[in-house]
């Protein structure tokens, strides 16, 4: 499918066509129409790619409210979390499930089902709910996240956190309600770890104010992936997961320009999403590119020039290095 299309089906999508409905338009399959929008459209229109991921959960959510097992396990959860004060996690452990399906349980289903049926699920319920999460949050109890099933020592636990503060665009205030590490240890985290890009962090934090509800739901998803990955005992699958994190793909891409002088069509895209990562100047991206200034900033017209979802994120960036409201940092 060319990205005329994949926009136009995505769009098609979203006033109620359905997977199935679309594949014969477009001489598909219907795993071809949902793999497009879920690896690619995202690189074409990510605010359409945010809205069409919403609408695919919402389905999902909508059909799992149908099963009867589904519906006793939500009203168990909110049961088992109001009367007996557990927390997501052992809440979890007590019905054989994860904790992102019980907290999605208690977060988004219960409440689907109160515009469902009010009268099993009231409005005192779910406030109710709010309340108590909030609390357990605010003691520092875990609510639903939990990493050691995935890291087995506390070095890769932060190390993932870390990592991924940067690559979903998490703010401090939202690992504290996902994970329940208060600000000041994971400013300590930080500046032992990663102490190199120290400008990264202080630039997301304070000076890009990046919607958080984008960027949880992001996250979250690709943390149920690594939870399933882990279910199924899938160790290759976990360590591709893991890498998504990481820069591998950027190095792959700066090897090959620097060596070789090729490029290929996604190449431009890889390099703006470093820079945004770690909030370089262009100016050190193209001493990185072993370039120049003038070429690197032709490389991202050209990119804007068929997708400018970030240029408006990429020219704050380079303002503020402007400015001198950044300072530090390395390649």
């Amino acid at each position: 499918m060319s990205t005329e299309e994949i926009v136009m089906a995505a769009n098609l999508y979203l006033t109620g066509e359905s997977f199935r409905s679309l594949a014969p338009i477009y001489k598909v399959s219907h795993v071809t129409i949902k793999n497009n929008f879920s690896n690619k459209l995202k690189d074409i229109d990510y605010d359409l790619w945010t809205q069409v991921m919403e609408a695919i959960e919402n389905k999902k959510l909508e059909k799992s409210l149908d099963n009867p097992v589904v519906q006793k396990r939500i009203l168990k959860a909110y049961q088992l979390l109001t009367e007996k004060d557990l927390t997501v996690v052992e809440i979890a452990k007590e019905l054989n499930s994860t904790e992102f399906t019980i907290y999605r349980d208690l977060k988004n289903r219960l409440e689907a089902l109160h515009k469902i049926s009010s009268d099993v699920v009231t409005k005192e319920m779910l406030e109710k709910v709010q309340k108590i999460l909030t609390t357990h949050s605010a003691n520092n109890r875990p609510v639903y996240l939990s990493l050691d099933k995935l890291f087995k020592k506390n070095s890769s636990k932060y190390t993932f956190l870390t990592r991924s503060i940067l690559a979903f665009r998490l703010t401090l205030p939202t690992i504290k309600e996902l994970f329940g590490y208060n600000e000041e240890f994971m400013q300590a985290k930080i500046s032992e770890l990663c102490q190199d890009y120290k400008h990264a962090y202080e630039y997301l934090f304070y000076y890009e104010y990046p919607n958080q509800e984008i960027a949880k739901k992001n996250f979250l998803d690709y943390y149920q992936k690594l939870n399933e990955a882990v279910a199924r005992k899938n160790k290759e699958e976990l360590d591709q997961l893991l890498l998504l994190i990481t820069d591998k793909d950027f190095k792959e891409v700066r090897k090959r320009i620097i060596e070789k002088k090729e490029s290929k069509p996604r190449d431009n895209q890889i390099i703006l999403a470093y820079q945004l990562k770690y909030s370089y100047p262009s100016s050190l991206m193209a001493e990185y590119l072993d370039t120049s200034l003038n070429n690197y900033e032709l490389r991202m017209n050209h990119l804007f020039a068929h997708n400018d979802l970030d240029q408006g994120r990429y020219e704050k960036l380079n303002e503020a290095w402007l400015k001198g409201n950044l300072m530090g940092g390395r390649k």
